[in-house]
């Protein structure tokens, strides 16, 4: 928690017009500031919990912050998503001010060195020239030792690029791994199960964030209780692949059965009852 970035937070709802959920998204956010770290990157199942309120709304606040230029979101597939207050003093500027103030430190002591061999009698000044005479035989010493660091700076130059190739891969499988449970999830879920392999490959291409799944299982959710999903027992219901490849989950989905189709019936009846009278 920061208070600066919370006090921050309550300039920016008191100068705007900020709906309720977008409020209480950007002081929840602010709340998880890591000051330490100059990180913000809370789970979208997190800023859920904290505000109680669904992952959809909480996503829509989320993009109307956005569209606010008060944050800026950075989606990562397989992780979690970062968050950057805009405008916000981050007070980087503050281990950059320490070092160069020690820099500073240890160019006015050499410099006070050098000064104060420049003003040693003759014989102090042939006393050190003396020293640095007799210090030439030990120069092959200190040519090997300044060998052997650098050999091993540069094998320790070459294991640390090593582990970083290691880590590439292993994120690299992590997020491979993150994608197959996720479609597993998804396929799962999906009512018709055709043509799988092609379901994988279009979710692989979609390679869909937290934020991203989220809206695709909401859109089924939503497509399932459709009317045109349900009738003549999911007769039209579209196989996984093409559905993932259109994008299907933002349609506009009218959960209520055509005119037509509620008048079918209840026409037919009345004409029956009709000719019986």
């Amino acid at each position: 928690m920061s208070f600066d970035a919370t006090k921050w937070a309550w300039a920016q709802i008191r100068a705007g017009s900020l709906p309720f959920r977008a409020r209480l998204v950007l002081l929840t956010l602010t709340d998880r500031y890591n000051d330490d770290y100059k990180r913000c990157n809370p789970g979208i199942a997190c800023l859920s919990n904290d505000t109680g309120m669904h992952r959809e709304t909480v996503m829509e606040a989320i993009k109307q912050l956005e569209a606010s230029n008060i944050i800026s979101v950075t989606r990562k597939c397989g992780a979690g998503s970062s968050y950057k207050f805009v405008g916000f003093n981050y007070k980087n500027q503050s281990a950059n001010t320490d070092q160069s103030e020690n820099a500073d430190q240890s160019i006015d002591t050499d410099r006070k060195q050098s000064a104060d061999a420049d003003h040693l009698s003759p014989e102090n000044q042939s006393a050190n020239i003396d020293q640095s005479v007799n210090s030439d035989p030990d120069r092959s010493t200190i040519t090997d030792s300044n060998q052997s660091v650098n050999t091993d700076t540069n094998q320790e130059i070459e294991s640390i690029n090593k582990t970083n190739k290691l880590g590439s891969k292993k994120a690299t499988s992590a997020s491979s791994d993150e994608l197959g449970r996720s479609f597993a999830e998804f396929y799962h879920v999906y009512p018709k199960k055709k043509a799988k392999k092609e379901a994988e490959t279009a979710w692989r291409k979609l390679k869909p964030d937290e934020m991203l799944f989220a809206e695709i299982m909401s859109g089924l959710e939503r497509e399932i209780k459709s009317h045109d999903w349900l009738k003549e027992n999911g007769k039209y219901i579209p196989h996984p692949a093409s559905w993932l490849n259109g994008k299907r989950w933002e349609d506009e989905i009218n959960s209520s059965p055509s005119a037509t189709d509620a008048s079918g019936p209840t026409s037919s009846c009345f004409l029956g009852i009709a000719g019986l009278i």
